[in-house]
């Protein structure tokens, strides 16, 4: 059966053909697997324009500077590309590849140090991205917004993949963004995140949610097609998913507070449930519904 959050997000991920690493061997060694071949710090490949994505993974001395590796511009289909957040100010005034479709930003302890007051807003416009990934790493510090990107400039923007900060004021820069067919928001707290989001979304994913994050707020998100909550502490009743029209994909990963999960088994659009760590009584439940089934059939 199609997996509907993973199909969505492989558009979104690195191709196999034009696959590479640049910088950092030790750590290409990581990305090898998926068929990505290492190059040397701003080396370039035989035919820059055979390159379709590509990860950068800086030596300390080059995330110092903050400069990116001139060998850039030449890369005019380039699709993919990973940086760290501390070369955003120098990609800002590049000549990128019209066909960028992702950018992934890591952002790592000690990076906004490094960065200083080069935090400006943006001048670009990249009418061709449709991804936009800020990867918030173990000790990272906080952003507080968008980097001052604006919808306008990333109007055909799909997917959104961040960390919100402890005061949530990233939520009123996420409201503006009404393309958005997926999000994945980490640290997701106490917030109630529903009215910041479009009744147009089709698939949403919250992490670390607490106990006072309001769940039954999302049933205004009729439109959704996949649902996932991951380390949620706040109680889920599973009645509220019979009352989502078009969802056909549930994850639910470490969540501890379930209540009613018979009610899943009512979920009419529901076609597949993935879950982990959720407590003994979702695994009897589950495991019973489909002894009734076997001898059904």
């Amino acid at each position: 059966m199609k997996n509907v959050i993973s199909s969505w997000k492989q558009q979104y991920d690195p191709g196999s053909t034009g696959y590479y690493c640049m910088g950092s061997k030790a750590s290409w060694f990581s990305f090898s697997a998926e068929g990505a071949r290492h190059l040397g710090w701003n080396t370039m490949p035989a035919d820059a324009a055979q390159v379709r994505s590509l990860r950068l993974i800086p030596r300390p001395g080059h995330l110092k500077a903050g400069r990116l590796p001139v060998c850039l511009d030449e890369m005019k289909n380039l699709e993919y590309l990973q940086l760290p957040l501390t070369m955003f100010p120098d990609l800002v005034n590049r000549k990128i590849s019209p066909k960028l479709k992702t950018l992934m930003m890591t952002n790592e302890a000690g990076y906004l140090k490094v960065m200083g007051n080069a935090l400006v807003t943006p001048s670009m416009n990249w009418l061709a991205l449709k991804a936009l990934i800020i990867h918030h790493s173990f000790g990272g510090d906080e952003l507080n917004s968008f980097l001052g990107i604006r919808k306008e400039q990333m109007p055909a923007l799909e997917y959104l993949s961040f960390y919100l900060d402890s005061y949530g004021h990233m939520l009123h820069n996420l409201a503006a963004f009404d393309t958005l067919k997926h999000i994945e928001i980490s640290n997701a707290g106490r917030y109630n995140i529903a009215p910041y989001l479009h009744s147009t979304l089709h698939s949403l994913h919250i992490a670390g949610a607490d106990q006072q994050f309001p769940v039954a707020e999302l049933l205004r998100l009729t439109s959704l097609r996949a649902l996932s909550f991951e380390d949620v502490s706040a109680e889920i009743d599973c009645r509220i998913f019979k009352f989502f029209p078009r969802l056909s994909e549930l994850r639910l990963i470490h969540c501890k507070k379930l209540t009613n999960e018979y009610a899943l088994l009512d979920c009419r659009s529901l076609r597949q449930l993935h879950y982990e760590d959720c407590g003994e009584k979702l695994d009897h439940v589950l495991r019973k519904s489909q002894m009734q089934l076997d001898k059904k059939n």
